[in-house]
C-alpha cells in the first residue's frame, strides 16, 4: 500500500511540475527552449547512432565534463544572424567554456562535435551526443544553445535541467543562469519539461523528460542540462551580447566560472581529507546497496542495481577531488533510491503470480491484506472479491452502504461494492437476505459474478477454443446453475484449469489465481 501511495504521489507531483513550469512558459512566451524532443518515442527506442569515430576514453579521476554544441551540420539550429547561424554560436561559447576550465587540473573537458558544422554535413542526433558522452565517461553534460521565436522582442536566459532527481543539475543551472545575469541578460529561470505524451520513465512512476538531449543523457546516466544564452533573434540582445567573439567569450567563461564555483575546482583537498571524503562515500553507498534485497526486483533490476553500484565505487575509488566524488554518490544514490520495489514482503519477482500481483495493485484494482502483505496463498473472501469487480467498473460508492442482504455491515469497505453489484444483477446471494461476504468464494461462484459483469457491461470475449468442463476429468462436478458460465470462461480462455486436468469448481480460490483471472481478464476486454 505503502509503494502504491508513493507511486500515485510521484506521479501527481511530476503532472504539478508540468504545469508549474510549462504553463508558467506557455502563459509568457510562445516557445519553448529552442531545442529538439525526444517526447512520443519511447523510452526503449535507440536511435540509429551515427559514426562520429569516438572511440571509448579510459576512466578518468577528474570531473568529466562534455559540452555539447547544439545543432550543427545539416541542423544549423536557429535562424541565421547577419551570416551565422546558432550552431556557430554554440560551438564558439563551447570552445570557450572549455579553454577556461582546461586551466585546473581536476577537470577534464570533451566537447561532442567539432566537426559536423559544415553545412553539408550529417545531422548528428541527440542519441549520438548522449552516446559520445557516455564515451567520453562523463561525468555531466551540458547542450549549449541559443534562443529564438517570433516575437523578436523576447530577451532572457534559461536553463533546462532534468525532471528526475537523480539526474537534475539545478544548482548548476543556478549559477549559470545566474553568471549570464552578471552579464546583463534576464534571468528567466531555470526550468523543467516533463513529457506531454504520457511517456514515463523506466519506474513506470514517474514522466520522462521531454527534451532529447536531456533524456538521452538520463538514458546514458548522465546528469545534463540546456543552457539557452540569449535570444539571437532580439535585435537588441544579439547586439548587446551575441554579435562579436568577445561577447561569446564573455558568455563561455561565464559559463565556466559557474561550473568552477558548484564543484569547486578552485579549491585544492589534501589526499588524507580527500580519503576520508572517500571512505565515507563509499560507506554511505554501500549502506544503500545492501538494503536492496535482490529479492525485490527482477533480472533487468537486478542488473542495474550492480551495475550502477560497481561504477559509482569505481569512479569514487579513482577521483582525484572532491567533486567527483559528490556528484557520483548523489547520482548512484538517488537513482538506487528510486528502484520500484515490490510493495509485498511475501511475493518475490521468482512468484508464478508476480507479474498478476504487480499489475493489480499498479492498477489499484486489488489492494493488500495488509501494508507490506498480500497473503496470496490465502482464499479470497467474497467481499474482497466484489470490491475487485467494482474497483474494476470505476463503481460509484458512498459511506454506509445499507444494502439488502442483513449479513452486510454499511460501514464495510465492501458494502457499496455488494450494493452496487446487487443494483446491476451482477450478484444474487447465498439467500435471498444474505450474501455471506466473509466467506471463502468457489471458483465457480467468482466465474458466475465475471459473466453477470459482462452481460452487465456489454462486454464481450473473444472465443478461443471449443472446450467445456467435460474436457476435464472433474468438469461434472461442477454445479447445474453454473454450466454454462463456466464454459463461457473456458472456451474464452479465461480459465485453462490446472496441471492435473482438473477444473475444481466447487473449491475455494486463492487470491494469488484470482489476480490471474483478473489480469487476463482486463487483457482480453477490447479497448483495455
Amino acid at each position: 500500500m505503502k509503494n502504491i501511495i508513493h507511486r500515485v504521489f510521484t506521479l501527481t507531483l511530476c503532472f504539478l511540475l508540468l504545469f508549474t513550469f510549462s504553463s508558467q512558459i506557455l502563459a509568457e512566451e510562445p516557445f519553448y527552449a529552442n531545442e529538439e524532443t525526444a517526447d512520443g518515442t519511447t523510452l526503449d527506442y535507440i536511435a540509429p547512432i551515427f559514426n562520429t569515430g569516438v572511440t571509448p576514453q579510459a576512466e578518468d579521476g577528474n570531473l568529466v565534463i562534455v559540452l555539447d554544441p547544439g545543432h550543427g551540420g545539416g541542423d544549423p539550429g536557429a535562424n541565421p544572424v547577419k551570416g551565422l547561424y546558432e550552431s556557430d554560436l554554440n560551438l564558439k561559447v563551447s570552445l570557450y567554456c572549455k579553454t577556461y576550465l582546461e586551466q585546473f587540473s581536476n577537470v577534464t573537458v570533451y566537447v561532442t562535435h567539432e566537426n559536423f558544422y559544415k553545412k553539408d554535413a550529417a545531422k548528428l542526433g541527440l542519441a549520438d551526443r548522449a552516446a559520445i558522452a557516455k564515451k567520453y565517461n562523463a561525468d555531466i553534460l551540458i547542450s549549449m544553445h541559443f534562443n529564438s521565436a517570433t516575437v523578436t522582442t523576447l530577451n532572457g536566459s534559461e536553463v533546462y535541467i532534468s525532471c528526475l532527481e537523480e539526474y537534475s543539475l539545478e544548482a548548476l543551472a543556478t549559477a549559470i543562469l545566474n553568471g549570464l545575469g552578471d552579464l546583463g541578460l534576464t534571468e528567466i529561470g531555470v526550468k523543467t519539461r516533463v513529457s506531454e505524451s504520457g511517456d514515463l520513465w523506466y519506474d513506470q512512476t514517474r514522466l520522462a523528460d521531454y527534451y532529447g538531449i536531456i533524456r538521452g543523457s538520463c538514458k546514458q546516466e548522465i546528469p545534463s542540462i540546456i543552457v539557452e544564452h540569449c535570444f539571437i533573434n532580439n535585435p537588441d540582445e544579439y547586439a548587446t551580447f551575441a554579435d562579436s567573439d568577445e561577447k561569446l567569450q564573455r558568455m563561455g567563461e561565464s559559463d565556466a566560472k559557474a561550473i568552477v564555483k558548484t564543484f569547486g575546482l578552485d579549491q585544492d583537498t589534501s589526499d588524507s581529507d580527500l580519503a576520508d571524503i572517500k571512505k565515507a562515500a563509499l560507506k554511505e553507498l554501500k549502506a544503500v546497496y545492501n538494503a536492496k534485497d535482490p529479492a525485490y526486483y527482477d533480472a533487468y533490476y537486478r542488473a542495474k542495481i550492480e551495475e550502477i553500484y560497481t561504477d559509482a565505487v569505481h569512479r569514487i575509488e579513482i577521483a582525484n577531488h572532491k567533486s567527483k566524488v559528490d556528484i557520483t554518490l548523489n547520482r548512484a544514490i538517488t537513482t538506487l533510491q528510486y528502484y520500484p520495489e515490490l510493495p509485498f514482503t511475501d511475493v518475490s519477482v521468482d512468484d508464478w503470480f508476480y507479474n498478476a500481483v504487480t499489475f493489480n495493485t499498479e492498477k489499484e484494482i486489488f489492494y493488500g491484506t495488509s501494508e507490506d502483505t498480500f497473503s496470496p496463498h490465502r482464499a479470497i473472501t467474497r467481499g474482497e472479491f466484489i470490491a475487485v469487480i467494482g474497483r474494476l467498473a470505476e463503481a460509484e460508492i458512498y459511506y454506509p452502504a445499507q444494502t439488502k442482504f442483513t449479513d452486510v455491515d454499511p460501514e464495510s469497505y465492501y458494502a457499496p461494492y455488494i450494493n452496487w453489484a446487487a443494483q446491476n444483477k451482477i450478484i444474487l446471494g447465498t439467500t435471498k437476505t444474505t450474501f455471506s461476504p466473509k466467506s471463502d468464494i468457489r471458483r465457480e461462484d467468482l466465474i458466475r459474478i465475471m459473466h453477470n459483469y459482462c452481460i452487465a457491461k456489454k462486454i464481450e470475449l473473444p472465443l478461443i477454443n471449443q472446450k467445456t468442463i467435460y474436457d476435464f476429468s472433474d468438469g461434472i462436478k461442477t454445479d447445474t446453475w453454473a454450466i454454462n458460465d463456466m464454459n463461457w470462461a473456458i472456451s474464452c480462455g479465461l480459465i485453462n484449469g490446472y496441471e492435473d486436468n482438473t477444473l475444481r469448481p466447487t473449491k475455494n480460490i486463492s487470491r494469488a489465481e484470482t489476480a490471474e483471472i483478473m489480469m487476463n481478464f482486463i487483457k482480453m476486454i477490447p479497448g483495455k
